[in-house]
Formats: structure tokens, C-alpha cells, sequence
């Protein structure tokens, strides 16, 4: 090859290559977004567990490189590829950034719970109980001896064992006298042979003598039933209408007569059996739960009846399900109603509840996953899982109370999936089902240059959803969003429509501050909780440590009232708890407000045109809670609604800003829906 020609054939090389490195570089993108996953969609772990993330930058021909950082080291860590290991129990954030532009990052929130505690089950003792204490049993008669493994989480499984079967016999803590005589009766854990435990009986001519004479006394009434002190022997008869739990030797279940229903908790399964359907005659002693239960205990005079018991299915249609005094003549009877669910519930393989309403009032619809049959679960989850925010479901269930607190709610436990029948909304109520969930956050900070408005119902396919804009300068129809100098207030009217029923319509409008490029008003009033007194060992501080006070006879008002940065606030449904009690705070303390009832509302009055606080939600069901403002104006008493929303889905804190009335004279911030509890910090108010 001559000189010339191979100087000339290199010269080509070297375009091509060029060429071809432009080319490549040309073909990749822009990176506009990051989307982060977990395995298995996992959001919770516990201490000391790992979950490996995995990151995806768009679109796909984009740089895929990215750094990942941890919100709090000390709760969690995340190496360069994406796998996070849990160190203390809290939530955190685990960021994605693009290697390409560290401006365009994706937040992941990861709920840390406790590791589940290594538990010794290895039995250590056993105790020997009988009914009444009893220690003499008859011949041809039966005594049934109750053993309890210790530590209750040891199997409580025991082999039985007579010394003199020819004297009495034993059969799974069942003694039977055969002769007269003494005979000693022992225990031994299955699972440990050295554990043991005995009880010594003597048989005796007859039966056992049951603490009450049973026999002469008169059957309860409900009232009777209800009034009656703890530790009061009692005895009722019904039908069993749902047996609640069983296993480990006892069974609990619900009697009734008529509409006297009542609860035998814990019955020695093996001496007294029970089926529905069956009419028994029962007694024992009255206990009032601490969740507001009334129970009968400690079962010793069980007797099956040739008696035709009708039990009474009464309906809550009429009823103030709300009200305690309203439900007690009903509670452990079947009842039935039409229930409006408020709240889209989240079924579980543990126990959880349906919010609802019934007549007008709330209450909740119970599913005691302790209490039911893997089976029985399973169906009557399939079915509550169509239950959205909106539809109704006829039902059937017990009625009991429930709750920890002084009051004790009604609810309804549901037993079976047959006793629930969930509504297939018509056009028109699937249209405001999706109107009533639908949400749009009242504040657009100054870098967010978007904001998502669907078009279609993630509830019913079937649902379309339109947007119109009244500045569409500011924010246009497809949520891009253009700042302005100064806020500025934009109308979004949605519009939905049923796609096979152009009938079936309606709108719903927002409010929206879109943030300006500058703010300048005047800050009048600041609340940070940061001179809050110290907390205490659940991390709330002594200031507010719950949600609720007594009224202490000057009003509720005054009861909830604290002074902060030497104002004073009014705190209801809201405490005061510190970043060592898992709350999100920008210093030592924030406020957490409850679900539903949660306001933190000025005592000063003034001229605010803006209020500004910094919001994030406070544990795994409280994303999409929406937090909206109320005020009052300077010539009137009523709180009005600014028309302005902020839905909190982030577990770090984030600012808004809501526009103000003019004359606008005292502000409320409150909880307005949502399944769970915020955090809110430093309530800024402006002129």
C-alpha cells in the first residue's frame, strides 16, 4: 500500500470513530426521572433485617448510574447497590440520586420496627388448677384439672398420668372417680420431660361440690348480666349463636335469649362442649374486660337444655351505633344493618376494623382474625376488599365494644363472609366515590414544576376524569406549572364521567397556592414546640402527652390549652412528642395530630393573610392524609373553610403555605381524612 493511501485510509478511521462516539453520545438521554422498588413491593422491615432496592432512571437509554444515600444512618444504611440494612427501629428515607444530574432524585420510605425478640419456649413449670378449688371428685363423677405451662409462650401440651387408675382414671386433665380412695394426679410437659407437676384428689361418694349452688340460682337477667359487680357468680341460658375462639382447651362464644345475648370467655372445652345452634344453661363469674367486654369467666355449672331458644337478629338501620348508653341492650347479640364504608379499608391477616356509618353515625364494622378460621378469613377478606370509600354492605355480626381508652366504642365482629354483601356501585355512585377520594394538595412549592392530575379512576377503570384550569398561565390544564412573582391562588375544576353512562357526572373543585419567586410578608406569630418540658419515657413531653385532656370544668378548650413561645395554642387531639418517640421534628419536639380529630388552632387573634407549617406523616397508614385550614374572621365566632388541602404522603418534613381570607382574625390546622396520624412543626403565620 503506498504512503499516501494509508495516511488517507487512517485519516478515515479516525472520522468513524469520531463519528461513532458522537453518535453514542447523541443516543443518550436526558435523565428526567428515577423510579425506585423494592423486593417483593416490601415497605416495612425490622432491626437487623436487609431489603435490597433497586433503582430505574428514565427514560431507559438515560445514564443508569446512581448514588444511594440514607435519610438517618443511625436507623438505616444503604450501600452504592441499594441494599439497606436496619440498625434501630423509626422511619427513614433512602434516596436514589442520578450520577448524571444530582438534581433529579427518587425518595423511598422504609418503616423500621423492632426485631422480634428471640423468645425461650423451653417449658419451666406447670401449674394444676380445678374450679373452686376443688380437691374431691365422685365416683362415676368428673373433675376436670386445668394445666397452664409456664412461660405461656412453651407448648402447652402435658401427658396425664394417675398413680392409681384403679382409684381414678385421667384423660386430658378429665379425672373420673372409680373407688373410694386418694389417687394423685400429675402433669408432665411434652416437650420436657423433667417438668412436671401433681395434685392430690380424694374420691369421695357423689359428685364435686361447685362453689355456688348453681342449681338454686335464678338465671340473670341482661341488666342483671350487665350491672353485676366483678367476681359476682352468675347463671344464664341461651343459644349459641357464634363460638369465637377455641383451641389450647378452652372456647369462647356468644349465648342468646331472645335479644339477651352474653359472652362466656374461656371455657374448659374438654369438660363443657359446645355447638352452635345448642341451648345451654351456664354459670360462672362476671368479669368486665378492660376494653369494655363483660364476660362470663371461670365456667363451673354447664348444662345442655331441652329448650327452643329463638335468638333475635335486632337492626342497627334505626339505631345510634355511635352511642354506648344507645347499644347496650344489644351488645353480644346478633344484629344486622346497612353500613356506608368512609374509609377504604386495608385487610390483614391479623385483626383490623371498617370504618362506617349506620343510621348517620360512625362506627366499625370488626374482623378478629384470632378469633376465625384461616378459611373463614381468607373469604371474608375477598369481599371486604371491594369495599371502597362509598359503598354499602348489608351485614350481619355480633355487636361489641371495644377500646382502651374511657370510652368504649361499638362495633360489629364479623364472623362469616356469607353474613357480608358488598354493593356494586351504580354509575352515578362510582362517579362520586371517586369525586369524594379524589384530592389535590393546596400548596406548589417553588421547585416543583408540576403537579399530578389524574385522568383516569385507579378505583373503576370505568371513570374518566377531565381538568380545567381558570389560570392556565400558572397551572395548565395537564398540571405544568409556570411560577409566578408572588402566590397565587388557581381554581382546578375536575370534571368526571362514567364511561357507558354519560349521565353520570359531576365536578369537584380545588384551591391551589402556586408558590410566587419571592414571599415577603411579615411573620406574626411562630410555634416551634421547641420550649415544650421534657419528655417522658414514651417520648411525649409533659406539656401535652396525649391526645385529649378532661374538661376541666372551664371547657374543653381550656383543658387542651398550652403556652408555647409564650403564646398559648389550643391542642386538641394532639401531643406534643419528641425525635426520640419516632416523630419527625426539625429540633426537639413537633406536634402529632390524630386521625380526625386533631386541630392546633391560635388563641391570638390577628390580621393573617398566610399560614405556613412544615407537615409528614407519622407511621405506614398514614400516607394520602389530608390536613386542611380553617379560620375565623374578625366579625364573626364560626370557622370557616379556606378551601384549601394538603395531602401528606411524604415521612420527612415539607412546607406549605395556604392563603388566607382577608381578615382573616384566628387559624385552625386540622386533620381533615385519612387513615392515621401527622406531624406538624413550625406553624408560621404571616401578614
Amino acid at each position: 500500500m503506498k504512503k499516501g493511501t494509508s495516511k488517507l485510509l487512517a485519516c478515515f478511521m479516525c472520522i468513524a470513530m469520531a463519528f461513532t462516539l458522537v453518535f453514542a453520545v447523541a443516543c443518550e438521554a436526558t435523565v428526567t426521572g428515577i423510579t425506585v422498588s423494592s423486593a417483593g413491593n416490601v415497605t416495612e422491615i425490622e432491626v437487623g433485617q436487609t431489603l435490597q432496592l433497586t433503582a430505574s432512571v428514565l427514560p431507559e437509554n438515560a445514564p443508569q448510574g446512581v448514588d444511594w444515600t440514607s435519610g438517618n444512618t443511625d436507623k438505616a444504611t444503604v450501600n452504592n447497590t441499594g441494599l439497606v440494612t436496619a440498625k434501630a427501629a423509626g422511619n427513614v428515607i433512602i434516596t436514589a440520586k442520578s450520577t448524571a444530574n444530582a438534581e433529579i432524585k427518587k425518595d423511598f420510605a422504609l418503616v423500621i420496627t423492632p426485631s422480634t425478640p428471640v423468645v425461650d419456649n423451653t417449658p419451666k413449670s406447670i401449674t394444676l388448677t380445678t374450679a373452686g378449688n376443688a380437691t374431691e371428685v365422685g365416683i362415676g363423677s368428673t373433675l376436670k384439672v386445668n394445666a397452664t405451662v409456664s412461660p405461656a409462650t412453651a407448648s402447652q401440651e402435658v401427658i396425664w398420668a394417675t398413680s392409681d387408675a384403679q382409684t381414678a382414671t385421667v384423660s386430658n386433665g378429665v379425672v373420673t372417680g372409680v373407688k373410694l380412695g386418694e389417687v394423685t394426679v400429675t402433669a408432665t410437659a411434652k416437650n420436657a420431660a423433667a417438668v412436671t407437676k401433681s395434685i392430690k384428689l380424694t374420691v369421695v361418694e357423689g359428685g364435686t361440690t361447685p362453689s355456688t349452688d348453681y342449681g338454686k340460682l335464678p338465671f340473670s337477667t341482661h341488666a342483671e348480666y350487665l350491672e353485676a359487680e366483678n367476681g359476682t357468680n352468675l347463671k344464664v341460658k341461651g343459644a349459641v349463636t357464634y363460638i369465637a375462639s377455641s383451641g389450647g382447651g378452652s372456647v369462647s362464644y356468644y349465648i342468646q335469649n331472645g335479644q339477651d345475648a352474653y359472652y362466656v370467655f374461656g371455657q374448659d372445652s374438654a369438660q363443657f362442649a359446645v355447638e352452635v345452634g345448642k341451648v345451654y344453661a351456664v354459670g360462672g363469674s362476671k368479669r368486665l374486660y378492660r376494653t369494655g367486654a363483660h364476660e362470663i369467666i371461670d365456667v363451673e355449672y354447664f348444662e345442655a337444655l331441652d329448650e327452643r331458644i329463638t335468638a333475635t337478629e335486632t337492626s342497627l338501620d334505626d339505631k345510634d351505633v355511635s352511642s354506648q348508653e344507645a347499644t347496650m341492650a344489644y351488645h353480644g347479640a346478633v344484629v344486622t344493618g346497612t353500613a356506608t364504608v368512609t374509609v377504604t379499608p386495608t385487610t390483614s391477616t391479623k385483626a383490623y376494623s371498617v370504618n362506617v356509618t349506620v343510621n348517620g353515625k360512625d362506627t366499625t364494622l370488626r374482623v378478629d382474625a384470632g378469633n376465625l378460621e384461616s378459611s373463614v378469613l381468607t373469604a371474608i377478606n375477598a369481599k371486604l376488599s371491594a369495599a371502597l370509600a362509598g359503598v354499602t354492605i348489608d351485614f350481619k355480626g355480633v355487636l361489641t365494644h371495644y377500646g382502651n381508652g374511657n370510652f368504649k366504642a361499638p362495633q360489629v365482629l364479623i364472623y362469616s363472609a356469607d353474613d357480608i354483601t358488598v354493593s356494586e356501585p351504580t354509575p352515578i355512585a362510582k362517579v362520586n366515590i371517586v369525586k369524594d377520594a379524589l384530592t389535590v394538595s393546596g400548596f406548589i412549592k417553588a421547585d416543583d414544576l408540576s403537579i399530578k392530575l389524574p385522568t383516569v379512576s385507579d378505583a373503576f377503570a370505568d371513570v374518566n376524569i377531565a381538568w380545567r384550569s381558570d389560570n392556565a398561565a400558572v397551572i395548565a390544564n395537564d398540571g405544568a406549572v409556570t411560577h409566578p412573582e408572588k402566590d397565587t391562588i388557581v381554581t382546578l375544576t375536575a370534571t368526571l364521567t362514567h364511561n357507558e353512562d354519560s349521565t353520570a357526572t359531576a365536578t369537584k373543585e380545588f384551591k391551589v397556592n402556586v408558590a410566587g419567586s419571592t414571599f415577603n410578608a411579615e411573620k406574626l406569630l411562630e410555634l416551634d414546640f421547641e420550649d415544650a418540658e421534657e419528655p417522658n419515657q414514651y417520648g411525649q413531653s409533659a406539656t401535652k402527652p396525649g391526645y385529649t385532656n378532661k374538661d376541666t370544668g372551664e371547657g374543653v378548650d381550656a383543658a387542651n390549652t398550652v403556652t408555647l413561645g409564650g403564646n398559648d395554642w389550643i391542642l386538641t387531639g394532639t401531643l406534643i412528642s419528641s425525635a426520640a418517640g419516632g416523630d419527625h421534628t426539625d429540633g426537639t419536639f413537633a406536634g402529632r395530630m390524630s386521625a380526625k380529630q386533631g386541630k392546633v388552632e391560635t388563641t391570638v387573634a390577628g390580621e393573617y393573610n398566610y399560614v405556613e407549617f412544615d407537615v409528614a406523616t407519622y407511621g405506614s397508614q398514614s400516607h394520602g392524609t389530608v390536613v386542611t385550614v380553617m379560620y375565623k374572621m374578625a366579625d364573626g365566632n364560626e370557622w370557616l373553610e379556606c378551601g384549601m388541602t394538603v395531602v401528606v404522603n411524604s415521612y420527612e418534613l415539607s412546607t406549605c403555605r395556604i392563603v388566607l381570607a382577608d381578615g382573616a382574625k384566628n387559624v385552625r390546622i386540622c386533620v381533615a381524612s385519612g387513615n392515621g396520624n401527622v406531624n406538624i412543626d413550625n406553624i408560621r403565620l404571616y401578614k
